[in-house]
C-alpha cells in the first residue's frame, strides 16, 4: 500500500490537506449549480430514495440499540450500482442516491484541491462521469485484485470540462485558508 494511502487513512485526511506530500496544491476551487443540472446528474427516482430512508432508520434503530446496521453488500465490478453506492475507477466515476455534501469530498479528491459546494441544490441525485484520468487524482493508481483490467478512453474530456458539460457543475478556482497536516519528518521502516 502506498504511504500516501496509509498517511491520509491515518490521518483521515486527503493528499491536498498534508504539507510535504507530493502534490500538495494550495488553491481552492468553489462549485456552483449552472441554471439546469447536467445530463449526467439527475434528480434520484422516488423508489431509491426511500430506500435510503429505510436504510436510514434502521441505521438508527441499530445505533439505539448499542449495534452496527446492517449493511447491503457491495457490488462487483462489473454489476449494476445499487441505490446508495458509488464507484470509483480512474477516469470514472458515478453514485446513486447523493447529496451534494457526499458529492463534494469525491470531487475534491479527483481536483486534489478542495471543493465547496455553493450550489444550494438540496435532494439526493444520480451521476455518472467519464474524463481523462491522468487530468485527475487517479493516474497511475492501481487496480484491486481481481478487478478487471481498467479501460480509459483516451478522447474523454479533462476532469474540470468533464464536471461542467456533463455534471452542470462549474469549478472556480479561488484562494484561502485551508486545514493542512505539515510531515516533519518521515522514514522507511526497516526490517530487524
Amino acid at each position: 500500500m502506498p504511504v500516501g494511502t496509509l498517511l491520509r487513512q491515518a490521518l483521515q485526511k486527503p493528499d491536498y490537506q498534508i504539507v510535504g506530500a507530493p502534490g500538495w496544491i494550495d488553491d481552492l476551487v468553489f462549485a456552483r449549480a449552472d441554471r439546469r443540472l447536467g445530463p449526467d446528474l439527475k434528480a434520484t427516482p422516488a423508489d431509491c430514495q426511500a430506500t435510503i430512508a429505510e436504510r436510514l432508520d434502521a441505521a438508527k434503530a441499530a445505533a439505539g440499540r448499542g449495534g452496527p446496521p446492517a449493511l447491503p453488500s457491495f457490488p462487483g465490478p462489473n454489476d449494476p450500482l445499487p441505490c446508495g453506492f458509488v464507484r470509483l475507477t480512474p477516469g470514472f466515476v458515478a453514485g446513486t442516491a447523493r447529496t451534494l455534501a457526499q458529492i463534494v469530498p469525491t470531487l475534491s479528491d479527483l481536483a486534489r484541491r478542495p471543493v465547496i459546494d455553493k450550489t444550494g441544490l438540496t435532494g439526493r441525485y444520480d451521476f455518472a462521469l467519464r474524463f481523462a484520468a491522468e487530468t485527475a487524482g487517479l493516474a497511475g493508481q492501481s487496480r484491486l485484485p481481481g478487478a478487471p483490467p481498467q479501460t480509459i478512453d483516451p478522447d474523454a474530456p479533462s476532469f474540470f470540462t468533464a464536471v461542467e458539460e456533463k455534471l452542470g457543475l462549474k469549478l472556480e478556482s479561488a484562494r484561502g485558508l485551508v486545514e493542512v497536516v505539515a510531515i516533519d519528518k518521515l522514514e522507511k521502516p526497516t526490517v530487524d
